[in-house]
């Protein structure tokens, strides 16, 4: 979309009362409401859990996330296919696909050499096993917001799959064993981060020992054994999710 064509689509979302999702566009880089905006010259009304006051933020294009801070995502609008919304279970079916690691969005991003679903623990697993090679700072801060990002997703996942247990009997049963496998997924996650953490504003010193920690193989074992678990049972929720969208 050029700039123009996806201010013209997020002005009718939000004058419509339809809230869009973006990411990094408050504080940290986790997802955010904008819940409005403001012309001339144009800005979004952004909400977030990161920042609890309303910001106000201008509308400009994605400069990624490595060239300048956290830069800044690109909105999130939702797309109508020619069949007009989908079902609560298509668009289920269509997520579990995604975090299995299939799907065309999840080929896309095989295709640019990024790894979506199960295939992406598969791959932070392998290269914990790797040597711990150099930049370790930078590396233990992305490994850090990795698992931060994943933390936060996995809680998200677990609500959410009781609320959908709660709406519909016929899913109840596998539901609920799925929010179970989340809540063991951010148990051992934290476990994780409890072997390597890397505070977000870290100072030097917090840095170096980060650093460190990475360069040492006993703790990266540690941590790809912790992970090993986590994706045991997030393989878990997706066997019971699988088995609610064929009830």
């Amino acid at each position: 979309l050029s700039l123009e064509d996806a201010w013209t689509k997020l002005v009718d979302r939000l004058d419509a009362s339809l809230p869009v999702l973006s990411c990094g566009l408050a504080g940290a880089p986790e997802f955010c409401v904008v819940y409005g905006y403001r012309v001339d010259p144009p800005r979004l009304l952004v909400r977030s859990y990161f920042a609890k006051d309303e910001g106000e933020v201008p509308f400009q294009p994605w400069i990624g996330w490595n060239y300048a801070g956290y830069g800044r995502n690109p909105v999130v609008l939702p797309k109508k296919g020619a069949e007009g919304n989908p079902s609560l279970e298509a668009a289920l079916r269509r997520a579990l696909r995604f975090a299995q690691g299939e799907g065309p969005l999840a080929a896309q991003l095989e295709a640019k050499g990024l790894r979506a679903g199960l295939p992406s623990y598969q791959a932070w697993i392998g290269a914990l096993e790797e040597e711990a090679g150099e930049d370790l700072e930078s590396k233990a801060f992305n490994m850090a917001l990795n698992l931060n990002a994943l933390l936060d997703a996995r809680r998200t996942a677990s609500e959410f799959t009781q609320i959908l247990a709660a709406m519909n009997e016929d899913w109840r049963t596998a539901l609920s064993r799925a929010a179970d496998h989340y809540r063991h997924q951010v148990a051992a996650l934290g476990e994780a981060r409890r072997i390597l953490y890397f505070p977000r504003e870290a100072p030097a010193e917090a840095a170096a020992k980060a650093a460190k920690q990475l360069a040492d193989p006993t703790l990266r074992k540690r941590y790809a054994d912790v992970l090993r678990a986590a994706l045991e049972e997030e393989n878990l929720s997706l066997e019971w999710i699988e088995r609610a969208t064929e009830a």
